[in-house]
């Protein structure tokens, strides 16, 4: 198995998940709560953005590491991504489509998608008999998902600061 295959089918299904959570509406007091949530973090300085916006991702993508549990996990919580956003939006499709026109988004589906790769080569490792080997590559993978949700957070605290 090729891990840049299972990659790239790991990144479509994210992005499937979240446009299947778009054709839903969730209930008013979620959506209440949501917006006053993403309210809390408009009226946060830069710094305190880009902490707040990168412990959300990055203990999302933690949970999307763990083996066996990390792929159904990474699925249900980008669905719930497109659900949150039919609730925000009018038109949640076209603006989930606007998303991916922002670096942000992509690093955080990049992200994601290194996440749940590793859940599942982990597990393979393990089967296959270089689950020493593999073990230091999900390391190093988990410090570059930080490394880039990093980087994500800064360039959504931006763009929340400038707009």
């Amino acid at each position: 198995m090729r891990k840049f295959t299972l990659f790239i089918v790991m990144l479509s299904v994210s992005i499937l998940a979240t446009l299947i959570g778009t054709y839903f509406i969730p209930p008013s007091d979620i959506v209440s709560t949501t917006q006053q949530e993403i309210n809390q973090i408009y009226s946060m300085d830069y710094f305190n953005k880009v902490l707040s916006i990168l412990e959300n991702n990055f203990l999302i993508a933690l949970g999307m590491f763990v083996p066996a549990l990390g792929v159904p996990f990474g699925i249900y919580v980008l669905w719930n991504t497109g659900y949150i956003l039919a609730g925000l939006s009018s038109n949640p499709q076209l603006d989930l489509l606007s998303l991916f026109l922002l670096p942000h988004s992509w690093l955080e589906y990049f992200s994601y998608s290194i996440a749940m790769t590793n859940s599942i080569y982990l597990i393979y490792a393990m089967r296959k008999g270089f689950f020493k080997r593999e073990i230091k590559h999900y390391s190093l993978s988990i410090l570059l998902v930080f490394a880039l949700l990093t980087l994500g957070a800064m360039i959504e605290a931006y763009i929340i600061s400038v707009f």
